[in-house]
């Protein structure tokens, strides 16, 4: 297959994926009202794709934008990053999405109280530094992929009676 490129010199999502079908997480998706509107914001999308490049990045500026495509893609294994006033205003329901993995909150202000999401397996943490925050979710993708990959070790053994017995590991 032959890469293309946009205009930015990044590869087009689909040609990527096509290349890693086998990856756990499938797409990052960014809710923040401001994504497409400050210089930082604009950078910190293209680091993200450099540091992700064989994930889809998707990017909203509506929670409910956000539910409906993972309502529709609910196969799809999914990281959230969400800015700090959009995750104070979601709902449980949010949270139960299925094809949700994790949500990570990206944010300049880290001392609001976190007392109603912490409650959520799937908060990974508030993060005000940008490359804190793609650490950590590189971190997290990885202990993920390993522990669903992580070989499983069965061992038969007979005695002289003809007993078996099976050890899974």
């Amino acid at each position: 297959m032959s890469a293309s490129y946009n205009v930015d010199g990044i590869r087009n999502s689909e040609e990527k994926l096509d290349e890693d079908n086998d990856l756990i997480i499938k797409s990052i998706i960014w809710i923040d009202a401001q994504i497409n509107t400050t210089e930082e914001n604009q950078r910190a999308q293209h680091e993200l794709r450099s540091a992700f490049d064989s994930i889809k990045i998707l990017v909203f500026e509506q929670v409910s934008e956000c539910e409906q495509y993972l309502q529709q893609h609910i196969n799809e294994p999914t990281v959230i990053i969400v800015s700090g006033k959009f995750a104070q205003i979601l709902t449980p329901e949010f949270y139960d999405i299925t094809s949700i993995e994790s949500v990570y909150i990206y944010c300049r202000n880290t001392a609001w109280s976190t007392s109603s999401i912490n409650e959520f397996t799937k908060y990974r943490g508030i993060f005000n530094e940008f490359n804190q925050l793609v650490s950590k979710i590189q971190l997290d993708r990885k202990q993920i992929e390993q522990s669903r990959y992580s070989p499983t070790t069965f061992t038969f053994s007979f005695n002289n009676n003809g007993d078996s017995s099976l050890i899974i590991d």
